[in-house]
């Protein structure tokens, strides 16, 4: 008994050892699977974290239409995505088959172009469409074609380890660059990239390639349309050549003053910039012989009154050899003939200056009262020409074009070059703009509104004129004041212009503020950064 008891104890020990072992292996795989869900649970966590960073960046990236801006964000959201710490993004020349650095994020570098072939990392990249991920660029194997080029980082004193190079291909499948990412850092310490970081950045750089091509391509639009603007203006003010430039000075001054006011968007200094390129379109439709009129009189007129002169002075000849003739039957003496020579001088003398005085007062000025009379004066004399006809010295129309007070325009001729704000408004606004360009008829209509409601062509008050259009009215007096000798008038010192502007604002029809900023900021003194863009033109047009 006492035997079976005891085989009995040792057979229980047995079984609860082997219990013990198996609930301590099963703790042991158990805890094993839960690291192991754990860890894919982390994945999981991380690879979704990265596809909605992946998405975001997507979204940001193909929303940026700067070109620029683009390859700069990039290259930084590339390098937070992957840890990296530095990056380059290079681009494809295709006119000269290199790389060149667009985005580099070295401090002191100057633009590096790179061949496209087989002899440098990126090269090769672009060169072969394959991505390269090297742990060591000091250890590339020597059988490789490529290498790595350490005087940058002799230059820098930066060293760089790891680096992860993938191509940018386009819809067309065209290379059209390449991303580098250098150096992931995990714990300050730089480690390779590994295949999920490749897979990543090969989907960065197809998206990047996508926007990168809709960028390129608005570019290229906007720098189109942005030629077009300033030929098409510039070739408008080359029809007058003393106005030639007061487009592209108007742009300037009016964007710098807008800048320096500092409540306007980049976009909507852009905005009054492409007005006020376009503020002057309009005179396209203004007669040419008005555009270019120098004075009061066109030159066919002045000829047609000297000719009339002339006359009048040929008829006293004629008058003075009929006298003549009657004493020399009278047989008169010597002192009647010296007395008739000397008042024929004397009549032709006071022709000439009747002539001179008209002369005088064909340039553009003021006329003072007794002008006026003496110019009736003048235009109330008649002579008799050859074939006995009476004439008057001067027409009606003349007498009254002399008399003109202030300018050398006639009315009708001053609402023909006033109504170019109306016709710059209409052509404009026939232009489909872009949203942000939308106001750009608006702006440019508003170029000869004054505050007092005494511009034209609406007559609008104070606010009823959009600060963009306020800024126009003065940088276009401004220009008009100081721009070269016109032919109606003498450039004006440009401290005299200033006092003029000071007038016009105290006077209530250009806008104080404005004005303030604009001298403040010395606006006036901005060099004038020509492209050679009206030589340009006028070479052109002298060639058509």
């Amino acid at each position: 008994m006492a035997t079976v008891r005891k085989k009995l104890n040792k057979h229980t020990a047995g079984n609860e050892n082997f219990v013990e072992g198996s609930l301590n292996e099963f703790r042991d795989r158990f805890s094993s699977l839960e690291k192991h869900v754990r860890h894919v649970q982390a994945e999981l966590e991380e690879l979704q974290t990265l596809t909605t960073k992946l998405l975001d960046v997507g979204v940001a990236i193909s929303s940026e239409i700067d070109l620029f801006s683009l390859l700069t964000r990039i290259i930084d959201e590339a390098k937070g995505l992957l840890h990296a710490d530095k990056g380059t993004l290079y681009l494809v020349d295709p006119d000269k088959e290199e790389l060149y650095f667009h985005v580099v994020d070295v401090d002191l570098l100057k633009e590096i172009r790179i061949k496209i072939d087989h002899s440098s990392i990126a090269g090769y990249v672009a060169s072969t469409s394959e991505a390269l991920n090297i742990p060591d660029v000091y250890k590339i194997d020597k059988t490789k074609p490529f290498k790595f080029n350490r005087k940058i980082d002799q230059k820098t004193g930066y060293r760089t380890k790891s680096m992860l190079t993938v191509p940018m291909v386009n819809r067309n499948g065209d290379i059209t660059g390449a991303v580098q990412l250098i150096n992931k850092k995990i714990d300050d310490e730089a480690v390779a990239f590994n295949a999920r970081d490749q897979r990543i950045l090969m989907s960065l750089a197809s998206q990047a390639a996508v926007a990168i091509d809709n960028a390129q391509l608005y570019k290229e639009v906007t720098d189109l349309f942005d030629a077009l603007v300033r030929f098409s203006a510039s070739a408008i003010d080359e029809r007058d050549p003393a106005t030639a430039g007061h487009s592209r000075r108007v742009a300037r001054f009016a964007a710098a003053t807008a800048r320096a006011m500092g409540c306007f968007s980049e976009e909507e200094i852009s905005e009054l910039e492409y007005s006020a390129w376009l503020h002057d379109v309009g005179k396209i439709g203004v007669r040419e012989h008005i555009l270019v009129k120098e004075n009061k009189l066109y030159p066919e007129e002045l000829a047609k009154i000297r000719e009339r002169f002339e006359s009048v002075k040929l008829s006293e000849d004629v008058a003075s050899l009929g006298k003549q003739t009657e004493i020399l039957k009278r047989g008169g003496g010597s002192k009647e003939f010296a007395a008739l020579a000397e008042e024929l001088e004397r009549k032709k003398a006071a022709v000439d200056m009747d002539f001179a005085f008209i002369e005088r007062m064909n340039k553009p000025g003021f006329v003072k009262p007794q002008e006026a009379e003496r110019i009736d004066a003048i235009a109330a004399k008649t002579f008799i020409d050859s074939d006995g006809e009476k004439h008057h010295c001067l027409l009606p129309r003349e007498a009254e074009v002399l008399k003109i007070e202030k300018g050398n325009l006639t009315e009708e001729e001053r609402r023909n070059m006033n109504s170019h704000v109306e016709s710059s408004f209409k052509i404009l606004s026939q232009i489909p703009f872009s949203k942000r360009l939308r106001h750009v008829p608006q702006f440019a209509a508003c170029h000869h509104e004054r505050i007092d409601g005494t511009g034209y062509p609406n007559q609008l008050r104070g606010d009823e004129i959009p600060l963009q259009g306020k800024i126009l009215a003065l940088v276009d007096v401004y220009d008009a004041l100081t721009a070269q000798d016109r032919p109606y008038k003498p450039a004006i010192p440009v401290q005299r212009s200033l006092d003029i502007l000071r007038m016009e604002s105290e006077s209530g029809k250009l806008d104080p503020e404005v004005l303030k900023v604009f001298l403040k900021n010395k606006i006036y003194e901005l060099p004038d950064d020509a492209d050679n863009i009206s030589h340009i033109v006028s070479r052109t047009l002298k060639e058509a």
